[in-house]
């Protein structure tokens, strides 16, 4: 492939007699956008239905939102996709490393000639990423929190490119991207997490109890670039006998479906247990009654998303947690990199 052409910073027109072209983003077309991701998520019960307002507070209004990274193509005058490339925190995580791009997202609903508007938006994103300094580019997420569209597909990070979206993998692949990363998603109702006859629950309940511990702080400046949009939630699991911390859960609020004041699901942001020892059954009922205690809040299901690099096995939880907690399988996919320079 060649090199991507330096034309990251200007303003995009489309080339005479040609019907397909991309511009960067300008304030008229949040609805456009929205629409277009509507469209794209309409099948899904976990993403939300997109609206201009979500779509300024979850990604246009955040601080480090450059509108040259979000490309939307056109055919004629009519939206049919767009592209958004943003960049991964330096090491600190407290500065923007425009040396690590990624794609956040990458939507074309429909089938008709997506392949091509699909490139063309690839070479758009890429043209942006190097022009801007970019060493490596990411699709579908990145090994450190990605800066746009969190909590808005399904799980509380980018989700991946669907491994049924085997258009796009084949399209990824022929440009060089190869795959470093899977992640999968698992979800549950609230109120089926756990049996409240299994014998564990009884056990548990006499070893330790759950205490809200009132809203986490973030740890560092880009936690409160990406999170700032969500509310979020934190619980302890204690000893009895002492006192002692045994576990802490951050868990954030993603936004309903249908929209902020429908019932929403719940992401384990991060889970903390304070020993490598504690059994997988401990964990399961630290969520499944943190869970029942934000079951009073309009919460309708809790969302557990793992992942883990292309080649190395998953880590145990990913795969005594889920079954343990009655979930279902709602997301796999696969995050994707590629060298620019």
């Amino acid at each position: 492939m060649k090199r991507a052409r330096a034309i990251s910073t200007k303003q995009w027109e489309p080339p005479l007699g040609y019907m397909l072209y991309c511009r960067q983003f300008r304030n008229t077309y949040p609805p456009a956008i929205a629409h277009l991701w509507n469209m794209s998520w309409e099948s899904s019960a976990d993403a939300v239905r997109l609206t201009p307002l979500l779509l300024e507070r979850h990604v246009l209004g955040k601080i480090n939102f450059d509108p040259a990274g979000l490309i939307v193509a056109f055919r004629g005058e009519t939206p049919v996709g767009f592209v958004h490339v943003g960049f991964a925190p330096t090491q600190a995580k407290d500065a923007i490393d425009y040396s690590l791009a990624v794609l956040c997202a990458l939507v074309v609903p429909g089938e008709d000639q997506r392949e091509e508007i699909v490139r063309t938006l690839l070479d758009a994103g890429e043209a942006y990423a190097y022009g801007r300094g970019a060493e490596s580019l990411f699709c579908g997420g990145s090994p450190s929190l990605e800066p746009f569209w969190l909590g808005l597909a399904c799980g509380p990070r980018l989700p991946g490119v669907p491994e049924n979206d085997l258009e796009l993998t084949r399209i990824l692949q022929s440009r060089g991207f190869q795959p470093v990363e899977t992640r999968v998603v698992y979800s549950g109702t609230l109120g089926r997490l756990i049996s409240p006859v299994n014998p564990e629950i009884f056990r548990c309940l006499r070893q330790y109890q759950v205490v809200f511990g009132g809203e986490p702080q973030l740890s560092d400046w880009w936690e409160l670039v990406t999170l700032d949009p969500f509310e979020m939630s934190c619980f302890q699991l204690l000893n009895r006998s002492d006192g002692s911390l045994a576990a802490w859960v951050r868990i954030l609020h993603r936004i309903g479906p249908a929209g902020p004041d429908s019932p929403h699901p719940l992401a384990v942001w991060d889970l903390h247990p304070v020993s490598v020892d504690l059994p997988p059954s401990v964990l399961g009922f630290f969520l499944s009654q943190t869970a029942r205690e934000l079951s009073r809040i309009n919460a309708k299901s809790l969302e557990l998303q793992f992942r883990w690099s292309i080649g190395s096995p998953p880590a145990p939880e990913a795969e005594l947690l889920p079954p343990l907690l009655n979930m279902n399988l709602c997301s796999r996919g696969t995050v994707f990199r590629k060298e620019l320079r």
